[in-house]
């Protein structure tokens, strides 16, 4: 944001960018959106504007957005709007959600049910029921399942930018088979996922902008122990509720 003699400009690195910049302007006017209502907003009258600027911000977060009833009770498009007046979200195409279900369906599980969790119901750290809550991650199968519908999608939708590969949710139900075991922590098995996706894409495609998108949340919330170094094309969500340190950490 820059004034100069009767001018005023203001710009973005991208297209983008350029929204959150003239709300910034609007909010240093005194626009505010408390909530989505018209009776909650505040808009200044005011027949001259005299302003003096030399503002140049960058976010601190890739994507910010706010999980609540508002988007049900007060309908997508308005959430959406209101959002875009608070700067949540971004020009980023895609998001992050529970999304392993769209890669490895629970239709699967009566043909395939070691292609699934098995979840530890004793709290001995040791799988002992079979449930298609959540596939077993470390799975030879499922992991291409993964890689190969990670890739396909990214090619079918030119456009997308981030595509989510987080847990279902009630990420309690994951698995702690003897090979996930190996692996490590429920975190451990969901990153060591999101770190195959992410280079089955870049194999693909070399030259392709993209993000993989995980949901730090529930048991996956505890940092992983895994000996990975950070993934550029990885993006972390987390998560400010129903968070909990895993049984195994």
């Amino acid at each position: 944001l820059r004034t100069g003699a009767d001018r005023l400009a203001i710009m973005a690195r991208s297209a983008a960018g350029l929204s959150p910049a003239v709300h910034t302007f609007l909010q240093r006017l005194g626009c505010r959106w408390y909530f989505g209502d018209e009776d909650w907003e505040v808009i200044p009258q005011a027949r001259d504007i005299t302003v003096a600027l030399d503002v140049a911000t960058q976010p601190d977060f890739l994507l910010r957005n706010i999980t609540s009833g508002t988007r049900a009770i007060a309908g997508a498009r308005d959430m959406d709007l209101w959002s875009e007046r608070n700067r949540l979200g971004s020009g980023i195409r895609g998001g992050i959600h529970h999304s392993y279900s769209g890669f490895v369906p629970d239709a699967l599980f009566k043909e395939h049910p070691e292609y699934f969790a098995l979840k530890d119901t004793n709290k001995d750290g040791v799988g002992d029921v079979r449930t298609p809550a959540q596939p077993c991650t470390t799975h030879p199968e499922v992991v291409k399942l993964f890689t190969a519908g990670a890739v396909a999608r990214f090619a079918k939708e030119p456009n997308l930018d981030l595509l989510p590969v987080s847990p279902n949710d009630g990420t309690v139900n994951m698995c702690r088979c003897e090979r996930c075991r190996a692996v490590g922590s429920y975190s451990d098995c969901a990153w060591l996922l999101a770190h195959q996706v992410a280079d089955a894409v870049r194999a693909a495609m070399p030259r392709r902008a993209f993000w993989i998108g995980f949901y730090a949340y529930g048991v996956v919330s505890t940092p992983p122990r895994l000996k990975a170094e950070a993934d550029p094309n990885i993006a972390i969500q987390i998560a400010t509720a129903y968070n909990r340190v895993s049984v195994d950490t």
